[in-house]
């Protein structure tokens, strides 16, 4: 199919929401910006050299869009599993995650620091654990 490609992150326009894509296998051809779908309004950018697959519309490949990442050798879940749902933060598997289980129905949230946040301030989860032990 002509108008689905895969090809890497060139450079990307944080501010647009968009990114250039250089395919391979087309002497290093770089699109213009192509918009990345948003998947619900959520940003997360991919990287530079990251794979990506393109659908470009029937006229030509001047016109597209960046559907986004896929699993592969070289790109792996950061976990696996049926019943596993798991969304990676930062630009490294394990840095920063959320992920749920259905077998024992666990909601694990990490990160380095995680700060809790609403109208009326905020707080650390280390904050809470350091009050809660003071009691």
């Amino acid at each position: 199919m002509e108008n689905i490609r895969i090809g890497k992150i060139s450079s990307i326009d944080y501010e647009k929401g968009m990114a250039k894509v250089m395919y391979s296998d087309r002497d290093d051809a770089v699109t213009k910006l192509l918009p990345i779908l948003t998947f619900n309004d959520e940003y997360k950018m991919p990287q530079i050299g990251s794979h990506v697959l393109v659908v470009h519309l029937s006229n030509g490949s001047e016109l597209g869009y960046i559907l986004g990442g896929y699993w592969n050798i070289a790109h792996a879940p950061g976990k696996t599993g049926k019943g596993v749902f798991r969304k990676e933060y930062g630009s490294k598997p394990g840095m920063a995650y959320c992920e749920y289980n259905d077998e024992n129905k666990i909601l694990k949230i990490h990160s380095d620091k995680i700060v809790l946040s609403c109208a009326d301030g905020e707080i650390t989860v280390e904050e809470i654990i350091r009050k809660l032990a003071n009691l």
